[in-house]
């Protein structure tokens, strides 16, 4: 084999998908051919439309300005369709929305936006498990699609604050929500749940919990053991007992029970 010098000389006449191949040969090529030798001059083209970007090494820099420069092609496609916008197109891109055409092409790129905190999803049968590595994903709207069921991965976002599965055709309580320790906020109002299982006890920071225009018939008392709540919504033919019904978080469709207007009171009883 060759010292590394020569090496280097020799890809340096190289192209960069060329030069992207020879890293497939062996491991001392592939080392060899991500050298800032070879990839400065390909971060150039880059320095304009992102001059804050950090650089580590030519060629990380290179690989995610190439990765960002693809959502915004993937975004700005006149085939998109016309509900798909972003809030920026820098390395602090923070929220994202997307219809289910185009999940696919963004997520590819996920890891690169270290900063993505929101991502909202319109029109899928169902959600790509790519969706669940964006470890540090803190809202997710999957509202109004035609979701019958969540991933368990779902699980693996474990900042999650906020999930909004409402006006799908989501037919039980998903369980998976369980593991999500900093889910504050669930809205699953007009899906097709028909009951409140009583394991919900597990989700012991939630604030809000939306699941009015359900099939639920019948109250579970095990709600009240959610101290933290503040805001529930049902439907307003549910079964619920008197007690339950003054208290000031609660609130029916076509039916409102807000005690004094106060809001904040909690659950514990």
């Amino acid at each position: 084999m060759f010292p590394d010098e020569i090496w280097l000389y020799i890809l340096s006449f190289l192209n960069r998908n060329d030069i992207l191949q020879w890293m497939l040969v062996n491991k001392q090529l592939y080392h060899l051919s991500r050298d800032d030798i070879l990839w400065k001059q390909y971060i150039q083209q880059y320095k304009e439309s992102y001059p804050r970007l950090h650089i580590k090494s030519y060629y990380e820099a290179f690989k995610t300005c190439y990765c960002l420069d693809k959502i915004k092609k993937t975004v700005r496609s006149k085939a998109s369709i016309p509900t798909i916008y972003y809030t920026t197109y820098t390395l602090n891109l923070i929220k994202y929305f997307a219809s289910a055409n185009h999940i696919p092409k963004v997520l590819r790129y996920a890891n690169v936006l270290k900063n993505l905190r929101e991502i909202t999803i319109k029109n899928c049968s169902d959600v790509p498990e790519t969706l669940f590595n964006i470890r540090q994903l803190q809202v997710l709207n999957l509202q109004s699609n035609q979701l019958t069921n969540i991933h368990d991965n779902i699980s693996q976002l474990t900042d999650l604050t906020k999930l909004d599965l409402s006006d799908n055709r989501i037919r039980d309580f998903p369980k998976s929500v369980y593991k999500l320790p900093c889910l504050l906020r669930l809205y699953l109002d007009n899906n097709d749940i028909n009951e409140i299982p009583a394991d919900i006890t597990q989700l012991t920071n939630l604030e809000e919990l939306w699941l009015a225009k359900n099939k639920i018939n019948k109250f579970t008392d095990e709600i009240t053991k959610l101290t933290q709540l503040q805001e529930l919504k049902l439907t307003d033919d549910i079964i619920i007992p008197d007690y339950i019904k003054k208290l000031s978080c609660i609130s029916l469709q076509k039916n409102i029970y807000n005690t004094d207007d106060i809001c904040g009171v909690n659950f514990g009883l």
